[in-house]
């Protein structure tokens, strides 16, 4: 049935994303193009703010973001590619 979700994350206020179902099948949800996060920073262990550049649908690689990192921004490093399951959602924002 669609519009049923896990719950738990409604019920707790987890910064994880709720994953719909459809016809008893998960169908993942993603953060659009634009969206500000919080992500894993590659090679380390800490989360930092991002904006989705591409969703994972959008890319070739199915299960990574390309994200600009604040930071890194004004800086003017590169976009990075961050898995999928180390994207959170940045209350908020």
């Amino acid at each position: 049935m669609f519009g049923t979700t896990s719950g738990l994350a409604d019920a707790w206020g987890s910064p994880w994303p709720t994953y719909p179902y459809r016809n008893g099948a998960l169908t993942q949800l993603e953060f659009p193009a634009g969206k500000t996060v919080l992500a894993l920073y590659p090679g380390t262990t800490c989360f930092y703010e991002a904006q989705v550049i591409q969703p994972p649908s959008k890319r070739k690689k199915e299960n990574d973001y390309l994200l600009q990192f604040v930071d890194d921004e004004e800086s003017g490093q590169p976009q990075k590619a961050v898995g999928q399951a180390f994207v959170l959602n940045f209350p908020g924002h």
